[in-house]
């Protein structure tokens, strides 16, 4: 019985410890508003500019699509949540990276981008606070008007 009790014990203590380093998966949905950074090579879209909600910070997203199919071949991203600091200053708080994977560019009929839909992200970077996020993913969607303010406005959904 003394066995059978200390065998218990260790499954459960061992139960416990993996539990305990058990990734709990969150939702983070972060606005998006910036501007479209003019890009040399057709088939490229870059995107800077600040996200508000549960990573408020800055954000620069690179999209490249196929401008035959506008289906989205690749590209990189990143968001920056900065830390206020002495006199006005910021220091980076944390950071999550990583690539832009697929998704799909609408044009107008003058063949600027209009918006940009279901784009797939991976996280493959984290820093800061965020460091110890080792995997995730999301979607990107967003629109762009030059008439607005902020001419792309958009939703980032990150899960990690």
């Amino acid at each position: 019985m003394k066995h059978l009790i200390a065998v218990v014990g260790i499954l459960l203590a061992a139960w416990m410890t993996a539990m305990s380093q058990t990734q709990v998966m969150k939702s983070q949905d972060l606005s998006l508003k910036g501007v479209a950074v003019p890009g040399t090579t057709r088939g490229t879209i870059m995107l800077v500019g600040k996200s508000d909600g549960s990573l408020s910070g800055s954000f620069e997203i690179s999209i490249w699509y196929n401008p035959v199919t506008n289906k989205v071949i690749g590209g990189a991203w990143k968001v920056l949540v900065p830390k206020p600091g002495h006199g006005g200053a910021s220091k980076a708080q944390g950071a999550l990276a990583g690539s832009v994977t697929g998704g799909t560019v609408t044009l107008d009929k003058n063949g600027r981008v209009n918006s940009i839909e279901e784009v797939q992200i991976n996280i493959q970077r984290s820093m800061g606070q965020y460091s110890r996020i080792a995997k995730g993913s999301g979607k990107l969607s967003g629109t762009f008007n030059l008439r607005r303010q902020h001419p792309f406005v958009g939703q980032l959904n990150v899960t990690f």
